[in-house]
């Protein structure tokens, strides 16, 4: 909620943008945010392989499992490896979830995160105009028990933003029924920051996303934006 964010706020220094919206009356996607400790803040994304009733309880499991871990200080790679193993035993045979586990270190610079597919987060550098996609490369967890994660690390600096989002911006389709592609959410991050600063990107990139056909989400839409 709105005063969630507001008192995470508080609490960490760093601001939090988010939206969902499911294609169904129930969806797969699932993001999730906490601080641990004042400047650091843990960001999940997740996308659970189709659509409605069953995606749902499966992002449900798995946002259960990622409770049972937001005490610990385990490492994101860790943690991944962990909800791999619970989430082999428990959804069945041929279902996955794309996730990106994120441990924002504000105070030291630091993004350590874990990546088991999907989208590549952005970070955008108002310093010098630049664009930067992570790599997200990696087994998606619910595939293979035994599969190992492992920790990457890159620098943030101050005013940086860093928008996640789930593959259902990007594959959306233009006016002439080709995908949107990771391109035009690059573009209209840059310009929005560039204009109007990094506050109320999210709610700028729906209203740029809105007009695409064929009106009705294809696929359950996660973003999150943080400075």
């Amino acid at each position: 909620s709105a005063e969630q964010l507001a008192a995470l706020h508080r609490k960490s220094g760093v601001r939090v943008e988010g939206h969902f919206e499911p294609s169904l009356h129930l969806g797969g996607d699932h993001w999730g945010i906490d601080s641990p400790r004042p400047q650091v803040v843990r960001c999940s994304v997740s996308d659970f392989s189709g659509h409605g009733i069953a995606a749902a309880l499966n992002s449900f499991s798995l946002v259960t499992l990622l409770a049972r871990l937001r005490d610990t200080q385990i490492s994101p790679a860790a943690c991944a490896a962990r909800l791999n193993r619970d989430l082999c035993r428990v959804i069945e045979t041929g279902q996955y979830v794309t996730v990106f586990l994120g441990e924002f270190d504000f105070a030291r610079g630091q993004l350590t995160y874990a990546a088991c597919g999907g989208p590549a987060p952005l970070i955008y550098d108002p310093a010098d105009g630049t664009v930067t996609a992570l790599d997200t490369a990696g087994l998606p967890l619910g595939i293979a028990a035994q599969a190992q994660y492992e920790n990457r690390q890159v620098a943030l600096a101050p005013g940086q933003v860093i928008l996640l989002y789930s593959d259902a911006l990007t594959e959306a389709l233009d006016d002439e029924d080709r995908m949107l592609g990771r391109a035009w959410v690059e573009q209209a991050l840059a310009r929005h920051v560039r204009e109007h600063g990094p506050e109320g990107i999210v709610d700028s990139l729906l209203e740029q996303f809105r007009p695409r056909p064929p009106g009705r989400l294809a696929d359950d839409l996660t973003m999150v934006a943080l400075c």
